[in-house]
């Protein structure tokens, strides 16, 4: 039951910062910068150079694949329930 409990937040608090991550990199690359690092996963990019031009475009298309996957997931979950 623990582990059922755990399991189910642990998925929950992943699929929030999922979600808040491809919000911000979608509409804004430069907010997504100053978000705390523990929220934002920024991997290989960096503020200086990746904030605006063609590097704020990858930040803004990545950002809609996870939106995107996000809501795939939220909809097989909701379907799987019927």
């Amino acid at each position: 039951m623990l582990t059922h409990f755990l399991g189910w937040t642990f998925a929950i608090l992943t699929l929030v910062m999922m979600a808040i991550n491809g919000a911000f990199m979608l509409f804004s690359p430069k907010l997504w910068f100053r978000l705390p690092g523990w929220i934002r996963a920024n991997g290989r990019f960096e503020n200086d150079k990746d904030s605006f031009g063609f590097g704020a475009v990858q930040i803004r298309i990545l950002g809609g694949v996870v939106l995107i996957v996000f809501a795939v997931f939220v909809a097989a979950f909701v379907a799987g329930g019927k």
